[in-house]
């Protein structure tokens, strides 16, 4: 949701960015929760029900100019896996934060910007921040937890490339509505824990 999110945003105000999403502990290929495509969908006109999850390699951080992660230990991993990744890995709370107060210039490429921005607040205070800084995954949560989710993410990503958050369009289905189905929760928890 984070990078579609950025990437709806970026695209909104001009920006030329190259998004990619990946995860520390994805499973290669999977379809995104039900639940994260119907809110994108429906409430922020965003389709992502074609996205797979890709888990992230050594190559991914090393040709990224800039690393966003939901949460602290995930940007920590990131630097155990590529130590020379620390400057341009933050938060998406942290990056936020430190974008308020250093905005992207116009033109300005996105490593000149993150350089900036790593000069702004040190690298331990990112990786070691506080608990404040993650956002929690909402898999397995009931659907108002992924609109709480994406809220929050469109209301970062304003703050980092600029401009208001928006408001979601509110159309989708009520949390009673919307349950992901049994056998393909089921089917996620064994293949995660590998069982067949």
């Amino acid at each position: 949701m984070g990078a579609a999110l950025l990437l709806r945003r970026a695209d909104a105000h001009g920006q030329a960015l190259s998004v990619r999403s990946a995860g520390i502990s994805a499973l290669e290929g999977e379809p995104v929760v039900p639940l994260a495509v119907a809110v994108l969908r429906d409430e922020w006109a965003i389709d992502i029900a074609a996205h797979r999850s890709h888990r992230v390699e050594l190559a991914d951080i090393d040709d990224a100019d800039l690393i966003v992660a939901m949460e602290r230990w995930i940007a920590k991993e990131i630097v155990l896996m590529s130590p020379g990744a620390a400057s341009r890995t933050f938060t998406f709370r942290g990056l936020a934060r430190v974008a308020g107060s250093t905005p992207r210039r116009s033109g300005e490429p996105t490593g000149s910007w993150v350089e900036r921005l790593d000069r702004r607040e040190p690298v331990d205070a990112r990786l070691l921040g506080a608990p404040a800084d993650d956002i929690a995954d909402p898999t397995n949560a009931p659907v108002s937890a992924y609109r709480r989710t994406a809220s929050e993410l469109d209301a970062l990503t304003a703050s980092i490339l600029g401009g208001a958050p928006d408001e979601p369009r509110r159309i989708g289905p009520s949390d009673a509505a919307v349950e992901l189905p049994k056998d393909v929760e089921l089917d996620r928890m064994r293949r995660r824990h590998g069982r067949n």
